[in-house]
């Protein structure tokens, strides 16, 4: 099925008052749930809840220099849309299960799942509230979703596209092109190609020109 029609099919199936995805691979602290909980009761306008990770590797060790942590704040689509805050965690986001169904759930199109549902509730102006604790460990490995640039790519352009209509969509989507061109540029030749090709000349600057020397130098 899909990981997003999963999640849907989870959705229509819960009783609960709150939902809550979480990745095989990953660990929630014990008190996880406790806190989301207790914060949710008590701000009955947030929509989604979310908090820091510490990131391990295949093994459990936690790693160092990889880690960010949030301090607690809540947030609105645009803070998500243009990257003024973080977004939430995958690993740690928690919903109010009548806040995302009425939102529409999931879109089975997009397998990017978690940035998706956050700009979809944020949009129908549900607020995603952080709290600074550290509730789940993010286990990287080999595999990760995030390790799959083409992945990435076509799924955060579809991911985009759902909200083409918002005020500053064409910023959004020079800000990502901009940041694909100089990841792809050394990497992956033929995908920053595609990616320079999609950037109107308009919006060329210097980051253009760093990923235009990058590929053919």
């Amino acid at each position: 099925m899909g990981l997003p029609a999963t999640l849907n099919k989870a959705l229509v199936r819960t009783k609960g008052k709150y939902y809550v995805p979480f990745g095989s691979d990953d660990i929630m602290m014990l008190d996880r749930l406790e806190k989301q909980v207790a914060y949710m009761e008590s701000k009955t306008d947030i929509g989604i809840c979310a908090c820091s990770i510490l990131k391990i590797n295949a093994t459990g060790d936690i790693l160092p220099d990889k880690q960010k942590f949030h301090p607690q704040a809540v947030l609105d689509f645009y803070d998500i849309f243009l990257e003024r805050k973080s977004k939430g965690p995958a690993p740690t986001l928690l919903f109010r299960t009548d806040a995302i169904r009425s939102t529409g759930g999931f879109n089975p199109e997009i397998r990017l799942e978690d940035v998706y549902i956050q700009l979809n509730m944020t949009r129908q102006g549900h607020k995603l509230g952080f709290l600074n604790d550290v509730l789940a460990y993010y286990r990287i490995h080999p595999t990760n979703t995030y390790k799959d640039i083409e992945f990435m790519y076509s799924n955060a352009i579809k991911t985009y596209a759902c909200f083409s209509e918002a005020p500053y969509y064409p910023l959004v989507m020079t800000r990502f092109l901009h940041s694909m061109l100089l990841k792809t540029s050394r990497k992956n030749k033929p995908l920053a190609r595609k990616i320079l090709s999609e950037i109107q000349l308009r919006f060329y600057r210097m980051k253009t020109v760093r990923g235009l020397i990058k590929i053919f130098f």
